[in-house]
């Protein structure tokens, strides 16, 4: 049951990510903290994704500064929630944030 569930809450992300591409030509995500292998498997000519590893806060928040406005969506795949505040004040209006830790799916 578990691992059922575990397929239907990839399947429901990898949508949302699908429907949010879909007025765009190619999906730019920024990955901030570690890597989501279901995120290797999407197509490269309709995703790009670029993953930010964990590392100290002040270096951190200089790599996601100098990320600000290149990238649609945000992944947030950390806990820490001083990176989701870096990562909201730098970030401009237009980018979707989706914290994994807070991900309930489409269906919640």
């Amino acid at each position: 049951t578990l691992n059922r569930m575990s397929r239907m809450a990839e399947k429901d992300f990898i949508n949302l990510l699908r429907s949010l591409g879909r007025s765009r030509e190619r999906l730019r995500i920024l990955v901030v903290g570690r890597e989501l292998k279901m995120l290797s498997e999407l197509s490269s000519r309709k995703f790009m994704v670029h993953c930010i590893p964990r590392s100290k806060h002040d270096v951190l928040e200089e790599r996601i500064k100098a990320c600000a406005g290149k990238f649609d969506v945000v992944l947030l795949t950390t806990m820490d929630k001083y990176v989701s505040r870096i990562v909201k004040s730098s970030m401009g209006e237009s980018v979707v944030v989706i914290n994994l830790y807070d991900y309930v799916g489409a269906g919640e």
